[in-house]
C-alpha cells in the first residue's frame, strides 16, 4: 500500500457502508502523512478508539455498526478502504449468527401469524355449525375457502316453510326443488333431515331432569324445534284420531284434509343473509307464519306492524318477533311445556286458513268463484257483492258486511259504537257465522277447532248449545204458526240423532256426533242454495239482525231479562224471545207485490190462506216460506256452532292484509 505525499488534504469524513459482496462491514481508515505517527486518536461520539495492538501505520477505525459520520483528528490524512472482517473476525461471526436468529424469528412469526389467521377463520364458523348440529341438518353444512375474499364461507341447506292446499301449490317458493310435506312418519322426517318425535321427547325429558337452561348440549336452532313440533302435531293427532274409530276403520284425515304445512330445501350462503340475522335461519313469509301458528294452536297476543312487536303463545308454545333490516322480520320459537294435539287441533282445511285472517266463506261460494275455490290476496281486494265471503276481522268490517247484506244504518252503528250491546248468550257476530258460513269440519274426523275470525271472545262455559237446540226444537213440536215442512221434519230427525250421540259421548268429540251435525247442515244448505233464491235468504238474515240488535239495545225490551236470568234458564228464554218477537217481526215484515213494507202482523192469517206456489218441492205460501227459511237458519246456526269450536282466548288480531303477505320472515 503506497504512501501519497499530498499534505494539503482537508479534513475527511469517514462512514460505514454495507459491502454486499463480502457480507461484512467496510470502513475507511486514515493514515497520517508522516510515518512517525503512532497513536492517532479520533474524536468521535459513537466510536471506539483504535486498537493499539495493530501494527503501526495501519490504525483502522472500529465503529459500532451504525452509519455515523466522524472526522479525523489530523488535518492531513489519507483515507483507505479496508475490510472490517479482516481485523475483527470475532464480531463478524457474532453478527452473522444474529442475522440467522433474526431470520428464524421472523419466519416463525410469519408462520404463527398465518396459523392464527387460519384458526380464526375456521373457528368463526364453528358456532354456526354446532348450532344446527343437533337437528340432523349438519350433513348439509359445507365450509369452503373463498380465495378472492380470503375467508371461509359456510354453505348450508335451510328449509323454506310454507302452506299448501289440496291439489298442490300453484307457485312454490323454489321451482327446482321437491316439496316435502310434513307427516307423522319417522322415515319421512329422517329423509327430510330433522329430529324424529322420539328424539324430541328424549331431549325434552333430559332438559326437565337437568333443569338447566344453560346446558349447551340441549340447545339447538329454534326452527329445528318448530319442525319437530309440527311432526309431533301430525303424529299425536293422528294417533288420537285412530283411537276414536272402530276397529278396522281407516283414518280419513289425510284423504279429507285440504291444508298442510310443507317445506323445500334452499341452498344458501350465510353471507347472503340480511344484516341482523345471525346463524342458520329457516325462511318463510308472514302470511305462512300466521298459518303455522294457527296449526300449532297458538294465538296472537300482540301483532303490531306499526311498532313491529309480534308475540303469540298457546298450547305450551310461543313465538316472538322483531324487525331487522328493511321489511324483514326475525322470529324466535320457544316451548314452555309439552303441547297437546288431540281434540284441540285446528281442522286442516282451506276454510280454516281464511278464518285465520277474518274471512268467512259462505254457502253461496262455488268452485267457479275463485280458482279452486280458494280465496287469495288478490281476490280479497276485490270481493264481489254476492257475499261469497264475509269480512269480520273488526267491528267496522262487520258493519260493512251488514251494510252489504242490506241492514239499516241503525244496525250498522251497533258495531261501530262502543256503547251498543251486541251480545245475548254470545256475541251476535257468531250468529251470523253460524247462519251463512260453510262447514269446515272434515267428515269422519273428530277435530272441531277453528280460528276465530272476529274480535269477540267465545265463552262456551256461559251457555249450553245443546239446551238451546232442545229449546228451539220444543217450538217446532208445539202447535202454532209454524207450518211443518219436509225440511223441518228432517231437522227434527237430525236433532233426535244428535241427542242420541250426545248421550253416548257427552264430551261432544265423537266423530259420529260430528258427522250427524255435518249432515244436518248439508241438508239445510241444499235447500237454502237450490230451492230458494239467495235474495230470499239474505232478506231474512237482514231483517233478523235488524230486529235482534234493536231489541238488545232497547232498555224496555224483553231481551233485558237475559241479563238477570239464571244460567239454566237463559237458553230457554232466548228461544222463547226469538220465536215470539224476532220470528214474528221477520215474517210479518214481508214485501208486498207493490214494493211496500208490511208493518203489522194482522195480515198473517190472510197470507197463510194465499194460493200455494206451483213448485211441488216448496208448495208454500210467502209467509210459510219465510217461516221455513228463518227456522232453518236458526237451527243451522246452532248446528254449526256445535260442530265447531273456538279457543276461549283467541280473537282476531291479524287483519285481512296478512292473507298472502309476502314479507320475509327468518326463524333463528
Amino acid at each position: 500500500m503506497g504512501a501519497q505525499d499530498d499534505k494539503n488534504l482537508k479534513k475527511k469524513r469517514c462512514r460505514l457502508s454495507k459491502n454486499s459482496g463480502s457480507g461484512g462491514f467496510q470502513c475507511w481508515a486514515a493514515k497520517g502523512a508522516t510515518e512517525g505517527i503512532e497513536n492517532a486518536r479520533f474524536s468521535l461520539n459513537t466510536m471506539h478508539p483504535v486498537s493499539p495492538s495493530l501494527e503501526q501505520g495501519r490504525r483502522p477505525l472500529v465503529p459500532y455498526p451504525f452509519s455515523t459520520p466522524f472526522i479525523l483528528a489530523e488535518p492531513s490524512v489519507q483515507v483507505e478502504r479496508l475490510q472490517y472482517s479482516q481485523f475483527v473476525p470475532e464480531m463478524a461471526d457474532s453478527y452473522f449468527s444474529l442475522n440467522i436468529a433474526a431470520l428464524a424469528t421472523s419466519g416463525l412469526a410469519i408462520v404463527l401469524s398465518y396459523t392464527t389467521l387460519y384458526s380464526n377463520l375456521i373457528t368463526s364458523t364453528v358456532g354456526i355449525v354446532r348450532k344446527i348440529r343437533p337437528g340432523h341438518w349438519d350433513n348439509s353444512v359445507v365450509q369452503s375457502f373463498n380465495f378472492q375474499e380470503l375467508k371461509f364461507e359456510v354453505e348450508v341447506n335451510v328449509p323454506v316453510i310454507f302452506c299448501t292446499h289440496k291439489g298442490g301449490f300453484r307457485n312454490p317458493p323454489l321451482s327446482d326443488q321437491d316439496i316435502v310435506h310434513i307427516s307423522d312418519t319417522d322415515d319421512r322426517y329422517r329423509e327430510a333431515g330433522f329430529q324424529t318425535l322420539a328424539e324430541v321427547n328424549d331431549r325434552f325429558r333430559r332438559a326437565v331432569e337437568q333443569q338447566s337452561v344453560r346446558n349447551t348440549e340441549l340447545k339447538m336452532a329454534t326452527w329445528v324445534e318448530l319442525l319437530s313440533e309440527l311432526q309431533r302435531m301430525e303424529r299425536e293427532s293422528s294417533q288420537w284420531q285412530d283411537r276414536q274409530f272402530d276397529s278396522g276403520r281407516s283414518n280419513p284425515v289425510d284423504s279429507g284434509r285440504t291444508l298442510r304445512i310443507s317445506f323445500q330445501r334452499k341452498h344458501t350462503l350465510l353471507k347472503d343473509q340480511p344484516i341482523g340475522v345471525d346463524g342458520v335461519c329457516a325462511r318463510t313469509t308472514l302470511g305462512d307464519l300466521c298459518l303455522i301458528t294457527m296449526a300449532l294452536g297458538m294465538t296472537w297476543i300482540e301483532f303490531d306492524q306499526s311498532w313491529h312487536r309480534y308475540r303469540c303463545e298457546g298450547n305450551g308454545l310461543g313465538l316472538t318477533g322483531v324487525k331487522i333490516t328493511g321489511s324483514n322480520l326475525l322470529f324466535t320459537f320457544f316451548q314452555s311445556h309439552l303441547p297437546s294435539f288431540q281434540k284441540n287441533r285446528v281442522i286442516p282445511a282451506n276454510q280454516a286458513r281464511e278464518l285465520c285472517f277474518g274471512y268467512v266463506p259462505t254457502i253461496f261460494r262455488t268452485l267457479e268463484d275463485f280458482e279452486g275455490g280458494l280465496l287469495t290476496a288478490a281476490d280479497a281486494e276485490r270481493l264481489p257483492d254476492t257475499l261469497h265471503t264475509l269480512q269480520l276481522s273488526s267491528p267496522r268490517s262487520i258493519a260493512d258486511t251488514l251494510a252489504q247484506i242490506g241492514c239499516n244504518m241503525q244496525t250498522q252503528k251497533c258495531f261501530i259504537s262502543s256503547r251498543a250491546n251486541t251480545d245475548h248468550l254470545f256475541p251476535v257476530a257468531f250468529e251470523l257465522i253460524g247462519m251463512l258460513a260453510q262447514p269446515i269440519h272434515i267428515m269422519g274426523t273428530s277435530f272441531r277447532r277453528v280460528p276465530n275470525p272476529t274480535t269477540y271472545y267465545w265463552r262456551p262455559r256461559s251457555f249450553d248449545l245443546t239446551c238451546l237446540m232442545a229449546s228451539l226444537r220444543r217450538h217446532l213440536d208445539t202447535p202454532g204458526p209454524i207450518t211443518p215442512t219436509p225440511q223441518l221434519s228432517e231437522v227434527c230427525r237430525s236433532i233426535n240423532a244428535i241427542e242420541g250421540e250426545y248421550d253416548a259421548e257427552p264430551a261432544g268429540c265423537s266423530y259420529k256426533l260430528l258427522d250427524e251435525l255435518h249432515d244436518a247442515i248439508d241438508h239445510i244448505d241444499d235447500y237454502l242454495t237450490k230451492s230458494v233464491s239467495q235474495l230470499d235468504v239474505l232478506q231474512i238474515v237482514r231483517r233478523h239482525f235488524e230486529i235482534v240488535l234493536e231489541q238488545l239495545n232497547n232498555t224496555e225490551s224483553e231481551f233485558e231479562k237475559l241479563a238477570v236470568a239464571p244460567p239454566l234458564k237463559r237458553e230457554s228464554l232466548l228461544a222463547d224471545l226469538y220465536f215470539s218477537i224476532v220470528r214474528s217481526a221477520v215474517v210479518g215484515a214481508g214485501v208486498k207485490p207493490n214494493g211496500t213494507q208490511a208493518t203489522t202482523l194482522a195480515s198473517e192469517g190472510a197470507r197463510r190462506q194465499a194460493p200455494r206456489l206451483g213448485d211441488e218441492r216448496l208448495a208454500l205460501g210467502i209467509e210459510d216460506k219465510k217461516n221455513n227459511i228463518w227456522c232453518l237458519l236458526m237451527f243451522r246456526m246452532v248446528f254449526w256452532l256445535m260442530l265447531h269450536d273456538f279457543h276461549r282466548s283467541d280473537v282476531q288480531k291479524l287483519g285481512p292484509g296478512c292473507l298472502g303477505c309476502q314479507i320475509a320472515v327468518f326463524i333463528e
